[in-house]
Protein backbone atom coordinates (compact mmCIF):
# COMPACT_ATOMS: atom_id res chain seq x y z
CA UNK A 1 0.00 0.00 0.00
CA UNK A 2 1.38 3.74 -1.23
CA UNK A 3 0.40 7.07 0.68
CA UNK A 4 -2.17 7.27 -1.92
CA UNK A 5 -3.72 3.78 -1.35
CA UNK A 6 -3.78 4.57 2.49
CA UNK A 7 -5.47 7.91 2.25
CA UNK A 8 -8.12 6.67 -0.05
CA UNK A 9 -8.65 3.41 2.00
CA UNK A 10 -8.98 6.29 5.27
CA UNK A 11 -11.69 8.31 3.03
CA UNK A 12 -13.65 5.26 1.86
CA UNK A 13 -13.60 3.98 5.69
CA UNK A 14 -14.75 7.53 6.76
CA UNK A 15 -17.45 7.73 3.90
CA UNK A 16 -18.83 4.67 5.03
CA UNK A 17 -19.01 5.80 8.49
CA UNK A 18 -20.90 8.83 7.94
CA UNK A 19 -23.09 6.68 5.62
CA UNK A 20 -24.18 4.76 8.57
CA UNK A 21 -24.24 6.96 10.70
CA UNK A 22 -27.04 8.98 8.14
CA UNK A 23 -28.80 5.86 7.72
CA UNK A 24 -29.29 5.41 11.86
CA UNK A 25 -30.71 8.88 11.82
CA UNK A 26 -33.36 7.45 9.74
CA UNK A 27 -33.97 4.21 11.23
CA UNK A 28 -33.19 2.39 14.08
CA UNK A 29 -29.29 1.35 14.01
CA UNK A 30 -29.02 -2.74 13.85
CA UNK A 31 -26.62 -4.89 15.18
CA UNK A 32 -24.72 -5.58 11.68
CA UNK A 33 -24.70 -1.44 11.68
CA UNK A 34 -23.21 -1.53 15.22
CA UNK A 35 -20.22 -3.96 14.20
CA UNK A 36 -19.32 -2.76 11.18
CA UNK A 37 -18.92 0.80 12.76
CA UNK A 38 -17.09 -1.36 15.53
CA UNK A 39 -14.61 -2.80 12.46
CA UNK A 40 -14.25 0.62 11.04
CA UNK A 41 -13.34 2.66 14.95
CA UNK A 42 -10.43 -0.36 14.60
CA UNK A 43 -9.26 0.39 11.64
CA UNK A 44 -8.59 4.05 11.02
CA UNK A 45 -6.45 4.56 13.59
CA UNK A 46 -4.10 2.47 12.41
CA UNK A 47 -4.84 3.25 8.82
CA UNK A 48 -3.37 6.78 9.94
CA UNK A 49 -0.97 5.68 12.20
CA UNK A 50 0.37 3.65 8.66
CA UNK A 51 -0.26 6.84 6.84
CA UNK A 52 2.44 9.49 9.06
CA UNK A 53 4.56 6.80 8.43
CA UNK A 54 4.80 6.64 5.09
CA UNK A 55 4.63 10.15 5.05
CA UNK A 56 7.86 10.43 7.79
CA UNK A 57 9.85 7.56 5.91
CA UNK A 58 9.41 9.26 2.13
CA UNK A 59 7.50 6.04 0.83
CA UNK A 60 9.66 4.39 2.09
CA UNK A 61 8.49 0.66 1.76
CA UNK A 62 6.36 0.65 5.00
CA UNK A 63 3.27 -1.73 4.72
CA UNK A 64 0.84 -2.76 7.35
CA UNK A 65 2.77 -6.52 7.47
CA UNK A 66 6.23 -4.43 8.00
CA UNK A 67 4.75 -2.97 11.31
CA UNK A 68 4.36 -4.68 14.53
CA UNK A 69 1.46 -4.09 17.15
CA UNK A 70 4.77 -2.93 19.69
CA UNK A 71 5.08 0.03 17.15
CA UNK A 72 2.08 1.20 17.08
CA UNK A 73 1.96 1.30 20.88
CA UNK A 74 5.27 3.39 20.70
Amino acid sequence: MNRNDTFDEITRLANERLDIWRQAGKSAMTDAMRARLHQIEGQLPTLWDLLRREIAAGQRRVTRETISLADLAA
